[in-house]
């Protein structure tokens, strides 16, 4: 079963301190589940994005898309440690958001 969180549920930890831009990244247009979660760690351990000690430890399908299975499908990473070291690095992974920049920037695409 596939792992989920609402992105009135994002909005909410980013309000209340649970959720952060360098802990909990959004990967648009993305499929993965868990079962690539190692995969994508080495990756960003690779790039220098985040320390080697640090993993992709939860994968969550965001819902609410106002377009329901037409519409988008992005994901909440949750990464440990200190998250992402490097701003600069994560613009080399080309659909890896902020989270706070994605509730801001695409509220419109999901229902709150």
């Amino acid at each position: 079963m596939e792992d989920t969180i609402h992105f009135r549920d994002l909005e909410a930890g980013l309000e209340a301190g649970t959720l952060n831009d360098v802990n909990n990244p959004v990967f648009m247009a993305c499929i993965a589940s868990m079962d690539d979660a190692k995969d994508m760690t080495d990756f960003f351990r690779e790039i220098g994005l985040i320390e080697q000690d640090a993993e992709i430890v939860n994968i969550q399908h965001i819902l609410g898309n106002v377009r329901g299975e037409d519409g988008r499908y992005d994901l909440l990473l949750t990464i440990t440690g200190k998250g992402i070291i490097n701003p600069i690095k994560r613009l080399q992974v080309r659909d890896l958001k902020w989270l706070s920049d994605f509730v801001t920037n695409y509220r419109t695409d999901y229902n709150s």
